[in-house]
Formats: C-alpha cells, sequence, structure tokens
C-alpha cells in the first residue's frame, strides 16, 4: 500500500497534468504566435529595465574576417541553388554592405544570403544587446505563422552531451511551461514540434561560454543538426570564435554553414565622453570636463578603456545620478584620469559597479547594503564559476551551493524519528515490542518518501516557469500537496481499526511525510538557504535578494534563468578574498 500510494500520487499528477496541457488549440503556427507574443513582451520588459532602448549610445559594426566565415559567393550559391536555403530579397551584393550601425542591425541581418549571422566582438563589446535589439525588431515585424526568434544564452550547453535540438526544447520549456504538452502519439511536445518544424530562429548567444575544447564540436553539431530552411544568428567572443573555427594548424577550419559575420567596432571615445556628460545631470559638463579632455587623445588609458559598452554603462551608473539620486554624494569622475591602464580603470569600474547599484536613493529603499550585497553575490558567483562552471543558475542550483544536503536529510531523520518514536511509545505505555515496529515502519516510511520525493520532482523537471518565484511556487505546492496527501492516506490505512493502529499509522505518515519534503527540490532548496544564512553566505529572503539585483541591473533574467550582467562582473565577484 505504502509503495502503491507514493508511486501513484506523482503519476496520477503527472499524467493529468500532460492531458490538460493537450487541450486546446494544437495548431502550431497559432502556438508560434503566441509563443512570439510572450518573447516579445519579456524582451521589451528586459531592455527598458536594462535601458537598451535608451540612446545615444550606439554601436557598430563591419564584416568579420574574411576566414572566419565561407565565402560570399558560396553564400549566395547556396541562397540561390533551390535546397532549401532562403532567398532573402534584399541580398547585400558583399560582405562589406553588411556594416552598419545602431538601429541598423535588422537590416544587416536581412542582407545576409541564407538568413544566418555570426556576431563577433570583444569582451563588453554589446553582442547580448545588439542581440535584443534583433531580436525585438524581428518580432516587431514578424507575421503570423512566421519563426519565433528565440535568445538563448549557449552556456548551459555541452557539446558532448544532448543534441542541439534537445537541448534547445529543455531551455524553451524552462522558460515557456504549456510548451510541454504532447501534440502526438509519439510524444512529442509542442516546444520539440516547433523547433522540428523551422518555427525557431535560434540566436544563440556566447559560444565563448563554452569550454574551450567543445566549441569547434559545437559549431559542427549545429551544421549537422539545423536544416536548410532554418535561420541562426550566433554571438561570440572575436578570438574563442577563430580558434573554434581553427582549432589547430593544418587542420580544415569548422565554419557555421550558410552564415555570414560582422564584427563590433569599439566606440568612438568622444562619443562615450559626450554620452556620459549628457546622462550626467545638470552638472554633468563641469564634471566630466577632465575625463572628456583625457578621452580627447585615443592612447590614454581612459579612451582605451571606456570604449567598451559594458565600462561606459558601469562609469554611467557610478558617476552619474539616477533620476531623483542626490548628486552631492556621487564620486567625482575625475579620479579616472589618474589611474594608470586601461585593465587599472576596468578593475577599478567592476569595483565600483556594486557599491553604486546598492546606492541609497528615495524613491528606490535598499534592503541591503553594498556591503553585505557583495558578500551574498562574490558568493553566488563563486560558486557559478568553480563548481557550476556555468554563466546561468536557476533557484535549484542555490541548493547545491550548500555542502552534501542529502546527508543532511538523512542525518535529521536519523536522528529525530527515533527519538520521537520512542517518546511516543512511552506515552502510550508501549512495550518494547511496539516500539521496534513503529522504528521499523518509520525507517521504511522515511526510504520511500524519499525515494518517491525525487520521483515527484523528475515530473516537475521540465516544469519551469517564466518568472523564478513561479517555478519555485508550483514546487513547493506539488512538494506539500502530493506529501500532505500521501501522509494523510497512509496514516488513515495503518490507522485502521484500533488505537495503536491509529498511533502507528499517524507516526508513519508524519515520517513519509518530513522525508518527503526535505527530498524534493523546494525542500533542498529551503534547508540550504536556511544553512548559507546561518554562515551569511546568503541573505534568509534569497529568492527577494535575487529579483532585487535584478532591478539594479546587477543581474540579467533570461526566463527563468538569471546571469550576471556581465561575465567580467561574475569573474571579478568570485576571485574576491
Amino acid at each position: 500500500m505504502l509503495v502503491a500510494v507514493g508511486v501513484l500520487l506523482p503519476v496520477a499528477g503527472y499524467l493529468a497534468d500532460r492531458i490538460d496541457a493537450t487541450r486546446g488549440d494544437l495548431d502550431l503556427e497559432k502556438v508560434a504566435d503566441r509563443l512570439a507574443l510572450e518573447v516579445r513582451k519579456f524582451w521589451a520588459d528586459e531592455a527598458k529595465r536594462r535601458e537598451i532602448t535608451s540612446p545615444p549610445l550606439a554601436v557598430s559594426w563591419r564584416p568579420a574576417s574574411p576566414s572566419l566565415v565561407q565565402p560570399w559567393a558560396y553564400l549566395q550559391q547556396l541562397a540561390g541553388d533551390g535546397a532549401g536555403w532562403p532567398t532573402p530579397a534584399a541580398t547585400a551584393a558583399g560582405p562589406q554592405d553588411l556594416a552598419g550601425g545602431g538601429p541598423q542591425i535588422l537590416t544587416t541581418y536581412d542582407r545576409t544570403p541564407c538568413g544566418r549571422l555570426v556576431v563577433l566582438g570583444e569582451p563588453g563589446a554589446g553582442k547580448t544587446v545588439l542581440l535584443i535589439r534583433l531580436v525585438l525588431d524581428l518580432l516587431a515585424r514578424r507575421q503570423p505563422g512566421e519563426p519565433v526568434p528565440l535568445l538563448v544564452p549557449l552556456a548551459s550547453w555541452n557539446p558532448d552531451g544532448p543534441s542541439l535540438t534537445d537541448w534547445l526544447e529543455s531551455q524553451i520549456l524552462r522558460a515557456y511551461p504549456h510548451l510541454t504538452g504532447v501534440i502526438s502519439a509519439g510524444g512529442k511536445s509542442r516546444a520539440r514540434a516547433l523547433v522540428d518544424d523551422g518555427l525557431i530562429l535560434p540566436v544563440l548567444d556566447g559560444l565563448d561560454e563554452i569550454r574551450a575544447g567543445s566549441r569547434t564540436q559545437a559549431l559542427a553539431k549545429i551544421n549537422a543538426t539545423l536544416a536548410n530552411h532554418t535561420g541562426i544568428v550566433l554571438s561570440c567572443r572575436a578570438k574563442a570564435f577563430r580558434h573554434a573555427v581553427r582549432p589547430l594548424p593544418g587542420v580544415d577550419p569548422v565554419r557555421l554553414e550558410g552564415a555570414a559575420g560582422v564584427r563590433l567596432e569599439p566606440l568612438d571615445p568622444l562619443a562615450v565622453a559626450d554620452y556620459l556628460i549628457a546622462t550626467g545631470g545638470e552638472k554633468g559638463s563641469t564634471r566630466w570636463a577632465a575625463a572628456r579632455s583625457a578621452m580627447a587623445s585615443p592612447g590614454t588609458p581612459l579612451a582605451r578603456a571606456l570604449v567598451s559598452p559594458l565600462m561606459a554603462s558601469l562609469a554611467r551608473t557610478i558617476y552619474n545620478p539616477r533620476q531623483g539620486d542626490i548628486s552631492l554624494d556621487l564620486p567625482n569622475p575625475t579620479g579616472l584620469t589618474a589611474l594608470p591602464s586601461a585593465a587599472a580603470i576596468d578593475q577599478h569600474l567592476l569595483s565600483g559597479f556594486i557599491s553604486a547599484a546598492y546606492r541609497s536613493h528615495p524613491e528606490h529603499p535598499t534592503r541591503w547594503d553594498a556591503e553585505q550585497a557583495t558578500r551574498y553575490l562574490s558568493f553566488i558567483a563563486h560558486h557559478l564559476e568553480y563548481r557550476l562552471l556555468t554563466t546561468s543558475f536557476t533557484w535549484t542550483e542555490i541548493g547545491r551551493a550548500a555542502p552534501r544536503m542529502r546527508k543532511v536529510v538523512w542525518r535529521t531523520l536519523a536522528v529525530t524519528v527515533p527519538i520521537a518514536i520512542v517518546i511516543v511509545g512511552l506515552i502510550y505505555g508501549f512495550g518494547s515490542r511496539h516500539i521496534v515496529n513503529l522504528l521499523s515502519l518509520s525507517a521504511l516510511s522515511a526510504v520511500m518518501g524519499i525515494a518517491l520525493g525525487d520521483i515527484s520532482q523528475d515530473t516537475l523537471r521540465d516544469r519551469v516557469f517564466v518568472h523564478p518565484r513561479a517555478a519555485l511556487a508550483i514546487h513547493r505546492t506539488i512538494a506539500l500537496t502530493y506529501g500532505l496527501t500521501a501522509a494523510l492516506i497512509i496514516g488513515l490505512v495503518g490507522g485502521f481499526g484500533t488505537v495503536n493502529g491509529i498511533v502507528y499509522g499517524t507516526t508513519q505518515g508524519v515520517t513519509y511525510l518530513v522525508a518527503w519534503e526535505l527530498s524534493s527540490a523546494w525542500g533542498q532548496f529551503s534547508m540550504a538557504r536556511i544553512y548559507l544564512a546561518a554562515r551569511q553566505k546568503n541573505p534568509l529572503r534569497i529568492m527577494a535578494f535575487l529579483e532585487d539585483a535584478h532591478e539594479r541591473g546587477v543581474l540579467r533574467q533570461a526566463g527563468a534563468v538569471w546571469e550576471f550582467r556581465h561575465a567580467s562582473l561574475q569573474r571579478y565577484l568570485a576571485n574576491l578574498p
């Protein structure tokens, strides 16, 4: 009975969810249309939060080195040979026509012969921001039934593991759970059907975030997997992409099939200076005068440092007031001119960013001061950098930041259950035989609770919601519902008929409930956050802290996944003492 109840509850709930998900309109084009609306709303909100839509700091680009992409004549041949490749109406005459800047990224993409584009740039050059602009532009002009551009960080893909299509499906399901619905007898999800039918245009951000030895394999897998009619946009650091294309001397290069390429240019130093002055409030011209003079000479450390959009953005956050800020408390940017090198300026801006992000503001009260935030964020960054080896995380990874939580479950049960049973036995006057029986049955309940709690969580693995808090809420609700229901049934069945039976059943049910909850993803997270808060590694209200960090621009969000604003910021925080 114990096994049957424990198995049937999660399975029944899982099957009910699947049946419910298959109801409604299964027209894939309409599914794609609904997804497009969700994607557009999310990235429009994210762009506003990151101030992407605010002028005037705009990047420019030129054609990528011919050695990194296929010859233009070959791309034109692919587009015209009728083998499934698209034939854009406004194809450029040559790669030189791909050059552009500012809002022209959609025009550049449209000029590619095969609807495939590689975006290269140095760290902090603005690749991700450019991809967000492109996604929003593509969605703004998208017609019903056309592919949905989906921006996905590549950091979580291991080319040695799942196929590209399997991984893309999992990434879609992480953010858009309604696409788990099965559309056919073969069990294909809506997400997989969208991928297979070419209704997803993958915008893959950060090939360089995949470990170095796997980047060439990643390019080969993309070439082997994607159908000719599927467009793609891929970003990477220029040096990393060069090594991925030609990993060893004398080896044939592995280029992205059908793709043209552009490389982002450094910003103009005086344009950056004018941007900082324009966003510096009433005293912007005075406060930035010395810095602008230094940036007028391209060879100075400040001119070399602030040509990166990332560093220019950090400088704005640190030295310029936000709306409603008290400018008297702001640091003076003149100090930047005294730093000896561009690297020193980069480090200085990274070190000052957290303090600026958590600066007190009349309209945005600060729950955590800069010292606390730095401690908490550096712990998370270290966990990502050296344990998870990635740049993205969800709330479930917080549980992995606390060591050996499964052992904590067993030790908790091993200590508390026997003590509780002995106390119960003494209260009811049970003899040693009854106490031994209670101990045996409760140990069995604990094992089944942990094992079946794991099974129930497996059914939720793909059901992560578009917002992290929603994901946590559904895990918590299901864990409590399944656990309480199973405990109640076990208690009623075990307690049928006699007073001793009621004691037996209640004890087993409670033990099962505790084991189930502690073994669930929500239980592991709850224990981890208590453990980490006790050690002052993270706040007890860690979800609120992460959401607040997102609002302050320290973290960015892609679906249910968080990332630091930039990998450089993660590395800086991860290496703080």
